[in-house]
């Protein structure tokens, strides 16, 4: 079975410099059980995609989560979708906003590091 890693580096498409596109299918792993019949991908898994994002930015595999700051969650992301998550660094911290469709599905503020 696929873990949501794998599947997650699987939906991995683009990136042009700080933007990072994605697409999950119906078949990505966190939509099992979450929430049966009107799926929607978990706001802890938005925060690890992420935090692969910033892991590519920095292009090290060995960064972790230090402290969520401040998460808004504003649509739900469903299966079949496109998105894009735009990663802005300053001071130590990251600040994300995925969108798909032209809206806004989150922002994310964090810190991260070794």
């Amino acid at each position: 079975m696929e873990t949501i890693f794998e599947a997650m580096d699987k939906s991995f498409k683009a990136r042009n410099e700080n933007v990072f596109s994605f697409f999950i299918d119906a078949n990505f792993p966190a939509f099992k059980g979450h929430f049966p019949g009107n799926p929607l991908l978990p706001g802890i898994v938005q925060i690890e995609f992420v935090l692969f994002c910033i892991k590519k930015l920095l292009g090290k595999d060995n960064i972790a989560l230090q402290e969520i700051h401040k998460v808004k969650f504003q649509k739900a992301l469903l299966p079949n979708s496109s998105f894009d998550i735009s990663i802005k660094a300053e001071a130590g911290k990251f600040y994300a906003v995925i969108q798909s469709g032209g809206g806004q599905i989150a922002q994310i503020q964090m810190t991260a590091g070794i």
